[in-house]
């Protein structure tokens, strides 16, 4: 699953999710992404670079997941309210 199928499913969430910052947790990446708004508020208050796909469409930050309670603490100290989503790659 490449960084488009993962922003797919970002997209898909994002709906049910508009209130909160939205952290997708890829179980074969071992990584956690966030997107667009929820990408630069991660650069903003934490100063962690966000990226920028090759084709120029995608902004999006990303952590291994072994960095989740220092990054999930921080932001809910922040005040920030945080929905996260677990995805398998099913191919």
């Amino acid at each position: 699953m490449d960084i488009k199928d993962i922003y797919a499913k970002y997209v898909g969430f994002r709906a049910k999710h508009q209130e909160r910052m939205l952290l997708i947790y890829m179980t074969d990446k071992e990584r956690v992404y966030l997107f667009d708004k929820d990408a630069k508020t991660f650069e903003k208050v934490l100063k962690i670079k966000k990226e920028t796909h090759e084709d120029g469409n995608i902004v999006y930050s990303s952590f291994p997941i072994s960095e989740l309670d220092t990054y999930l603490s921080a932001l809910l100290n922040h005040g920030y309210k945080v929905a996260m989503c677990e995805v398998e790659n099913n191919r």
